[in-house]
């Protein structure tokens, strides 16, 4: 069924696109919000993904599964939105007092305001590379597992896990240099 109303839609079907948004409208709903934890700006990204898939739907060759081509347009739009507005600095997907379960080593935690280490953090995370930024923020922000990351972005296992670790470890340099933390 998903099938025919991809061939649908790249043949220009204004039905098939209203049927494809009926079918993926919620997951697409909830990976945005996952990443934003705004509403509004979920609204907005919905809007823009829209027009990511009416726009590159004749692109999707069904080298990979449909939904996970989705996913990378959806993830995609989510973070050039928050790049174009500038959002990061106002992001805080997670409650305020929550770092990401990971981030930080919980014996560190303890030693530092967390809220402070929290903004810390998120200022650290934009300044890393957009490789970085995506994938960091696809495992805390979007709560992807390993090896949906690697399918995502056509990287094995072993290089998001290389990635993730290379991260974490930069954002905890930066914390260190900046005297937020202390030096074990």
């Amino acid at each position: 069924m998903i099938d025919d109303v991809v061939n649908r839609c790249q043949k220009g079907e204004d039905q098939a696109f209203f049927e494809l948004f009926h079918i993926h409208g919620e997951m697409i709903q909830k990976i945005i919000f996952r990443i934003t934890r705004n509403t509004e700006w979920q609204r907005d990204i919905f809007q823009d993904v829209a027009e990511q898939i009416i726009e590159n739907i004749a692109t999707f060759r069904g080298e990979c599964k449909f939904t996970t081509w989705l996913y990378r347009i959806t993830v995609n739009s989510t973070l050039l939105f928050l790049k174009r507005e500038n959002k990061y600095k106002n992001m805080i997907p997670f409650d305020e007092t929550t770092i990401p379960d990971g981030l930080l080593e919980e014996s560190e935690l303890g030693r530092i305001h967390r809220k402070k280490i929290f903004d810390e953090t998120i200022r650290a995370l934009n300044t890393l590379s957009a490789d970085y930024k995506e994938i960091l923020t696809l495992f805390y922000c979007a709560e992807r597992s390993i090896g949906e990351i690697s399918e995502l972005i056509g990287k094995s296992n072993g290089a998001v896990k290389a990635v993730l670790w290379k991260g974490r470890r930069a954002i905890i340099k930066k914390l260190k240099t900046q005297g937020l933390m202390k030096v074990l």
